[in-house]
């Protein structure tokens, strides 16, 4: 198996941008990434769910559908509460 090496010269920057510093620039990084947030969006359509259920009136739906937005909202809370803490503390201290 033969791993093979890149340098800088293999990327190319991206159009309009004026830059060649590994194919990035600093607009690239400051755009929120679209897909990042998918537990939460999740935990939204279910809430949705849940509400024109109970306007219908099909109460065994809408309640299943409040305890799974918020078990998704609950998750995502202690995802988030969890890698600020790790932010805060372990990686800090690696660089």
């Amino acid at each position: 198996m033969r791993l093979e090496t890149s340098n800088a010269a293999d990327f190319e920057a991206p159009a309009g941008t004026g830059s060649a510093s590994a194919g990035f620039s600093q607009e690239d990084t400051l755009k929120p990434n679209v897909k990042a947030h998918p537990m939460i969006k999740l935990a939204f359509v279910f809430l949705i769910i849940a509400l024109i259920a109970g306007l219908l009136g099909l109460t065994g739906i809408a309640g299943v559908a409040v305890d799974i937005a918020m078990f998704l909202f609950i998750a995502a809370l202690v995802v988030f509460a969890v890698l600020l803490i790790l932010g805060l503390t372990v990686f800090k201290k690696v660089t």
